[in-house]
C-alpha cells in the first residue's frame, strides 16, 4: 500500500456488516451505486467472511471512475444512471470464497450487489493518510504519560499512533 499512497498512512477503522439474502425487496443503500467520502486519500481492504458468488452479494466497482468527473453528488445512483455514462464492461464484479480479500479505492463508483440466495458477511479495513470521519474521536494520550507497557506500545506504534502522540 505504501506504493499506492506514496506517503505515510494509518489503519483508521475496522468494521464488519451483514447483507441479508432477500429476493422480495428492492436494493437499498450501499446496494446501489455510490462513492465513499471517507477521507482525502484512502483505501479499503475487504475480506469476505462468507462465500460470495453471483447472487450472494458480490462487490462491483466501475474501473477508473475515481478519476472521472461524474456522479460527485453524495447520493445513490441507479444502474440506468451509471450505464448511461459507462460501458457495462467497465464494471468489475468481485466474487470469492470466504477469506477472499481485495483492496479498493471506494471513491470509485461501486456497490455491493443484493444477495438473493445466501447472507453475506464482509470485514473492512480503512487505511487513510489522515483521520477520516470514521476515526475514533478521543484525544490522543501523551506517550510520556504512559508509565507501564511502553515496550508494548512501541512495538505496535502503527496501531496506537491514532491514540498516542509519540512525539514526547
Amino acid at each position: 500500500m505504501s506504493g499506492y499512497f506514496k506517503c505515510n498512512f494509518k489503519l483508521d477503522w475496522i468494521w464488519s456488516w451483514w447483507s441479508y439474502a432477500n429476493g422480495e425487496n428492492d436494493s437499498i443503500g450501499p446496494q446501489l451505486f455510490h462513492r465513499d467520502y471517507e477521507s482525502l486519500n484512502f483505501l479499503k481492504l475487504f475480506i469476505y467472511l462468507t462465500d460470495v458468488e453471483g447472487d450472494d452479494g458480490s462487490h462491483q466497482i466501475i474501473k477508473s471512475s475515481n478519476k472521472i468527473d461524474l456522479f460527485y453528488k453524495i447520493s445513490r445512483f441507479s444502474n440506468n444512471d451509471i450505464y448511461s455514462k459507462f460501458d457495462k464492461e467497465d464494471c468489475s464484479t468481485i466474487d470469492g470464497k470466504a477469506g477472499k480479500s481485495f483492496l479498493a479505492n471506494t471513491y470509485a463508483i461501486h456497490k455491493g450487489l443484493r444477495p438473493f440466495k445466501k447472507d453475506r458477511l464482509v470485514l473492512c479495513y480503512l487505511f487513510s493518510t489522515c483521520p477520516s470521519r470514521r476515526s475514533p474521536k478521543i484525544p490522543p494520550i501523551k506517550y510520556s504519560e504512559i508509565n507501564k507497557n511502553k515496550d508494548s506500545y512501541f512495538k505496535n506504534k502503527d496501531i496506537y499512533d491514532l491514540f498516542i502522540d509519540f512525539q514526547k
